[in-house]
């Protein structure tokens, strides 16, 4: 497709290929100059347009976060706050920024937007969001940007911008596919379903066999319907990537879609249950472009 959205609130298109459906929110692309995409660059935006004026009065026109070598979200963050004027640290976990940057455009694009960038000894996230508070303790605060903390005071910019999405998804769908990190997303769509009245059911697939279950249980403030599934795929580690084409110029993330899709052909659309389904697969946005190249 050559379509791309600008505009955070309006609602990505549904294509398909190959007899399944496609929700496009990967051609959510707001900036010519950095090609990030999808429903974490949404959040982010809506999260610092929400929070523009108490960042820039309360937290020194800085925004912080502690993030993953193999995660786009580094990107995303520095690259939006730049847009907003806004300072931007980043803590990653390595020895030193130049073994940070070898062979990861995705990083060097990160570390390029952003102001300043920190290093932790190891990457696990509980160091580095121990880096972060330290740094906002012996400096001054700086915003912390962390989608799983920030759900509690900004639900309408991480959960509400995700599902506000399902409200073109096609009345005769029956299932939809959510490739699941965090669980975010999924509990976004969910709420979106609700709020839209579809008769969709939701299948969400964790792609890095760690069980967030307990993220959807507290953003629904309830259990999924029973209807609804989550489920834990063990089969790839989360670092581990892998190369998937729907179709000519339309290729899957390689950490999180890639893997959900992978799972999607082998269990779920040859299954009798399943037989005579209409499926959609929710394409929640795509880092290959910024994973392979330096902007």
């Amino acid at each position: 497709s050559d379509l791309v959205i600008t505009n955070k609130n309006d609602l990505t298109p549904i294509e398909e290929y190959n007899g399944v459906y496609f929700k496009r929110d990967d051609l959510f692309m707001p900036f010519e100059d950095m090609p990030i995409s999808g429903g974490k660059v949404r959040q982010m935006i809506s999260l610092v347009e929400d929070r523009l004026v108490e960042i820039k009065d309360h937290y020194n026109n800085t925004v912080i976060s502690g993030v993953s070598v193999d995660s786009p979200q580094a990107v995303i963050i520095s690259t939006v706050a730049k847009k907003y004027g806004l300072d931007c640290i980043l803590v990653f976990g390595n020895k030193s920024i130049e073994k940070l940057k070898e062979k990861r455009p995705m990083v060097e694009n990160a570390i390029n937007n952003a102001t300043r960038v920190e290093l932790c000894n190891v990457g696990y996230q509980n160091v580095l969001d121990s880096k972060v508070r330290s740094l906002c303790e012996q400096e001054k605060p700086y915003f912390q940007i962390k989608f799983g903390i920030n759900l509690d005071d900004n639900e309408d910019a991480i959960v509400n911008s995700v599902a506000n999405q399902v409200e073109n998804i096609p009345e005769d769908i029956d299932y939809i596919i959510v490739p699941c990190g965090s669980a975010i997303m999924f509990s976004g769509i969910l709420k979106g379903i609700e709020k839209f009245n579809k008769k969709a059911k939701v299948i969400g697939i964790q792609i890095s066999g760690i069980n967030m279950y307990s993220t959807v249980h507290k953003i629904l403030g309830k259990d999924i319907d029973s209807k609804h599934s989550f489920i834990v795929d063990n089969t790839y580690k989360y670092h581990k990537k892998l190369k998937c084409k729907i179709s000519e110029g339309f290729y899957l993330d390689p950490i999180y879609e890639s893997k959900a899709w992978d799972y999607a052909n082998k269990f779920i659309f040859n299954d009798e249950r399943f037989k005579g389904s209409k499926f959609l697969f929710w394409v929640v946005g795509n880092s290959l472009p910024v994973r392979e190249k330096v902007y």
